[in-house]
């Protein structure tokens, strides 16, 4: 169940990284997100690089040192696959409905052909993500429910319960937004649903009675687009540094 969760936030961090690249006078460029330098207090520095396909779709996530993502896209379905070490992880198999959002998805350890799990999702008439539920194949009574709110277009909270027989955990994270700040991301898992519209001010995760706070603070150019995030976590900060293509 923890490599699902990670690949989720994984997914979710990607959503933090926005496009910085100016509009030309009377034309539309369209912007995409092939690196990001990720730089901590001691100057080491990691990338995380994005590539697509010739539709423009994200085909690749790769972290680097063998660690990274693929998908690939059919009409009513994507397949994840998660590489350690260049060998198979996991695999994460995305049903889609006529609006290309993930109904269900089966989640496959190494190289077995049976999935360990299984989840539903559950959206909004405007396409927002309100649940996810999770059950283990070899175990009913083991289910992990998901719920998202929203407010005016934002992600608010995400509440977390598992539950199996002798067995219960619970946690909750809340965001806090710039209003003034608009959310631009292009690399976002758009078929979990509409990602926030603006950008993310604090992240507040409560679980076993701890609460862990990371805050964003951003660099803007002129047109207010974001040049660095600068995560800080207690005394630990960590910036994140985007590189674009535009046409």
């Amino acid at each position: 169940m923890k490599t699902t969760n990670f690949s989720f936030i994984i997914l979710l961090v990607m959503t933090l990284f926005i496009i910085t690249c100016k509009k030309e006078k009377n034309a539309e460029v369209n912007c995409k997100e092939i690196k990001v330098g990720m730089v901590g207090a001691t100057a080491d520095t990691a990338y995380i690089y994005f590539s697509y396909d010739t539709n423009g779709k994200l085909i690749k996530t790769d972290m680097g040192s063998g660690y990274y993502f693929t998908y690939s896209h059919e009409t009513n379905k994507i397949t994840a696959k998660y590489y350690v070490l260049n060998a198979i992880n996991y695999t994460d198999v995305y049903s889609l409905n006529a609006q290309g959002l993930a109904t269900s998805s089966t989640h496959i350890i190494g190289t077995n052909t049976a999935p360990q799990s299984t989840s539903t999702y559950e959206y909004d008439g405007d396409g927002y993500l309100l649940k996810k539920t999770l059950i283990l194949t070899s175990d009913a009574n083991d289910i992990e429910e998901t719920n998202y709110n929203y407010d005016g277009g934002n992600l608010t909270s995400i509440e977390l319960s598992h539950t199996k027989t002798g067995y219960s955990y619970s946690s909750e994270t809340t965001y806090d937004y710039y209003m003034d700040k608009l959310n631009k991301s292009t690399v976002a898992p758009f078929y979990l649903g509409k990602i926030s519209k603006n950008l993310q001010k604090t992240v507040s995760v409560i679980a076993l009675g701890i609460t862990v706070t990371s805050v964003h603070a951003y660099e803007l150019d002129g047109n207010g687009n974001v040049k660095k995030d600068i995560l800080t976590i207690g005394s630990s900060v960590t910036y994140q540094c985007p590189t674009y293509q535009c046409n």
